[in-house]
């Protein structure tokens, strides 16, 4: 577990990834994180993070994105987590696409949260997730 992650919760841990990828020049993201403190279990707080790098990672890495927003919002008891990027996209409607291995990682911590998840891109158009727990 990353050593902020524990000290100080899930919305610093974000804030300071969002920071470092910032200072680092390799992609712009924009946060809004409003998190309950210790909402989820530290375990769970873990879960969101690593999709949090993987989702950022992905953008970089094969979006190509120079943008992206990370917003974080407790509203009626869930908590809604909700990423975009401005990258090349892909066609989502396209099976083979929703079998990487990133898109499976995610897929198996948000069902270790009880959280579903809605997914959207096209070509050239971007990349969007929203995940509910």
């Amino acid at each position: 577990m990353p050593p902020i992650l524990s000290q100080f919760g899930l919305k610093d841990a974000i804030e300071e990834l969002a920071d470092s990828f910032n200072n680092s020049r390799k992609i712009n993201i924009d946060y809004k994180i409003l998190y309950p403190k210790k909402h989820l279990s530290p375990q769970n707080e873990l879960h969101l993070f690593r999709i949090t790098q993987e989702l950022i990672n992905n953008s970089v890495r094969h979006g190509k994105a120079r943008n992206c927003t990370i917003k974080i919002n407790y509203n009626s008891n869930k908590l809604y987590f909700d990423y975009a990027d401005d990258g090349i996209g892909f066609n989502s409607e396209n099976i083979e696409n929703k079998k990487g291995l990133g898109i499976k990682n995610i897929e198996s911590r948000v069902s270790l949260l009880n959280g579903q998840f809605q997914l959207k891109s096209k070509q050239n158009e971007g990349f969007k997730i929203l995940i509910t727990i």
